[in-house]
């Protein structure tokens, strides 16, 4: 019996408060929906059958932690507005005899409800729409599937495991606040004002620091692996930051205005700014969160869409040719010439005897160093290999001889016995001379950069030095069959395209990769890679990312959705009365209507201004993280990333409108009570 009060007691009061929990139990639903189709793709053996099934499902299974976690502290953050409102109805069973334990049962079944009516929700539309959301991922893994409807068993039970979890773990925070809260603070817990921080001041010290070091590593850090490597550190920063920030900027900035005469006894701003003043802390927290998922959806997507879409130049960078053979010698150069002249011969063979000529065939042979260029020296032995290493950076060196180098790039280079000239990748090189490991220095004829599509041996772990001199004779001495002595490897690149099919190809592939692993022993390392069979891992990969972006990315805006519009609410209900107030002592509606959009102005766009001032600041690391796949089409990137933020803009514009409605509508029903 004293259950079914508590049941229906919990019943009543969402079907009262609906305007609150039903965008929370839609929320739930949503990240509920969201999971069950992550869940039902990797558990989806066609998946697997697709070009880079493999990478798809491992992409995915990332996504479902991901998801697990933002969840769970979303509902929490989202719950509290719940709390925050409800408290005060809380406080009137507490004065009509209720006591602790029955409030929290009361709660628990609030939270019963919630949790059926989001899961059941969630799990029909996850259902419903989990057939569109694998022939969307095949369709950008440029897959084949049917159009037959299946469950996932395995997927349902996770989902409901994973947010039953979550709820309950939502549950016992409010039943916390049940159990410690009296009932008199139940009672104020909705008009309860909150005190300005103390020590603005050093919060937005450190808050301006850290956002001046994450930015300050975005922009100048050179090495895309050291770019991997701060990412997380910088978005952490940027995270605290903001907070930091807003919360102690909002606390600044409303002292500002207040001391401001002009601005402050103004009619739209006087009402305004007091509102602000009046919860500046909680203000600051909502805007911050509002910030920050405002650019995980713009990074998110930005980067995801742009490694999608530069998926063909990132397979060319790494694939320049059909099929690709490599050998590494450390022993003499002219065995290893020897056998790569014997490889080519077998390879035109088994082209002609398929039915095709060589086509657009690309030759290369360099000796290949790695090691760290301080002054004009670089070390680069393995002896020196924990010397050079504490000094910093690593850098990657090619020396090319200048036929090959013309033939590659069709660059003329002026160079002779004892000079040489440079050109780098991802780094500057500025000294007149060049020496390794204290050997005769050359002289440096002339220094530039050049365009990593000419060299995709460069593995692009560091910045590349490339020598292009006249020939291999000055570094013979570098040469040595003793891997612990050994400076320079002598590296042989032959890529041909043909009149193949695919399957043809990665048959050739095949055949050539067993000769050469069977009759090439001068060399110390052989390799033979087809376009055709690992271009379906990069689709896969990328496509599995840009899908993972794009339902991460709803999730993300549907939280900062949920977020605007409680923030909205909440304060629409905390005005209401003082806009009753100044409605009675002579305040238009007019008057009203410019106060609100004052208010709203000043709040709600300051995320997306700054959101989108973190999204500039990131493009530069992105960028080099994105070097790492071979991306290197900086304009495309751009394009894609402006582009995204116009439709954020335009679409964070409508949902500022529509919750501004929502707000202005509180406030006006509390104008129509006072009957002017």
């Amino acid at each position: 019996m004293k259950n079914g009060i508590y049941f229906k007691l919990a019943f009543d009061g969402i079907r009262k408060n609906r305007k609150l929990f039903l965008p929370y139990i839609g929320a739930g639903a949503g990240m509920v929906m969201m999971s069950y189709i992550i869940f039902f793709l990797t558990a989806n053996e066609r998946i697997l059958t697709l070009k880079g099934g493999e990478a798809i499902h491992s992409t995915l299974g990332f996504g479902c932690s991901v998801m697990a976690i933002f969840s769970c502290i979303f509902l929490f953050y989202t719950n509290s507005f719940l709390i925050r409102r409800r408290k005060k109805e809380y406080g009137l069973y507490g004065v009509l005899g209720m006591g602790k334990r029955q409030l929290v049962a009361v709660c628990f079944f609030e939270n019963l409800l919630v949790t059926v009516f989001s899961l059941f929700f969630g799990l029909v539309l996850g259902i419903a729409f989990s057939k569109f959301a694998e022939l969307g991922l095949v369709n950008i893994a440029s897959g084949q599937t049917d159009f037959s409807f299946s469950l996932e068993p395995s997927a349902i039970l996770k989902t409901v495991v994973t947010f039953t979890a979550i709820f309950v773990l939502v549950f016992l925070n409010s039943a916390r606040q049940m159990r410690f809260s009296d009932t008199v603070t139940l009672l104020k817990g909705e008009s309860t004002g909150e005190k300005p921080p103390k020590g603005n001041i050093f919060l937005g010290i450190i808050g301006f620091l850290a956002l001046g070091w994450a930015y300050y590593i975005a922009v100048t850090i050179e090495d895309p692996v050291s770019a991997m490597v701060w990412f997380f550190a910088a978005v952490v920063a940027v995270i605290i930051a903001t907070y930091l920030l807003m919360i102690s900027g909002s606390v600044a900035l409303c002292r500002v205005l207040k001391k401001n005469k002009k601005y402050y006894y103004k009619k739209n701003h006087f009402v305004a700014l007091s509102s602000m003043a009046y919860r500046m802390k909680r203000n600051g927290a909502g805007l911050a969160s509002i910030c920050v998922l405002s650019t995980m959806v713009l990074v998110t997507v930005a980067t995801t869409a742009s490694m999608f879409f530069g998926a063909e130049d990132s397979i060319r960078v790494n694939y320049p040719r059909q099929i690709n053979v490599r050998c590494n010698s450390q022993g003499g150069i002219e065995k290893a010439d020897e056998s790569f002249e014997a490889l080519k011969n077998k390879v035109a063979e088994e082209t002609q005897k398929r039915g095709s000529a060589l086509i657009n065939t690309r030759e290369i042979r360099y000796l290949y160093a790695a090691g760290l260029i301080t002054d004009s020296t670089a070390y680069c032995s393995r002896s020196t290999e924990g010397f050079f290493y504490d000094l910093g950076s690593p850098r990657e060196f090619l020396i090319v001889p200048e036929d090959y180098y013309g033939r590659i790039t069709g660059e003329s280079v002026d160079v002779s016995d004892g000079v040489c000239a440079v050109r780098t990748i991802e780094c500057d090189y500025k000294q007149r001379e060049i020496s390794f490991n204290g050997g005769p220095a050359f002289k440096v004829a002339d220094s530039s950069r050049t365009n990593r599509r000419f060299f995709p041996e460069w593995a692009g772990s560091s910045g590349c030095i490339i020598v292009v001199v006249k020939n291999f004779d000055d570094f013979t001495e570098y040469m040595s069959v003793s891997e612990e002595d050994a400076l320079f490897s002598y590296c042989c690149r032959y890529g041909f395209d043909t009149d193949l099919s695919s399957n043809a190809q990665i048959e050739l592939k095949g055949y050539l990769e067993k000769y050469v692993s069977d009759s090439n022993r001068n060399y110390s390392y052989t390799d033979v890679s087809s376009r055709a069979q690992n271009e379906g891992d990069f689709y896969g990969t990328f496509g599995g990312l840009f899908y993972l972006g794009i339902l991460l990315s709803i999730v993300f805006a549907l939280a900062a959705v949920l977020i605007i519009y409680y923030k909205q609410i909440s304060e629409g209900y905390e005005d209401s009365g003082r806009f009753e107030i100044m409605a009675k002592v002579g305040m238009t509606d007019k008057e009203i209507k410019s106060s609100i959009n004052s208010q709203l102005l000043t709040v709600f766009f300051v995320p997306l201004l700054l959101s989108g001032l973190h999204l500039a600041f990131s493009l530069p690391m992105i960028k080099k993280i994105l070097e790492l796949f071979g991306l290197t089409n900086t304009e495309q990137f751009l394009l894609t990333a402006g582009l995204f933020f116009a439709v954020f803009a335009l679409f964070y514009v409508v949902v500022y409108k529509l919750t501004a409605r929502a707000y202005y509508g509180i406030v006006s029903r509390a104008k129509e009570r006072t009957g002017v």
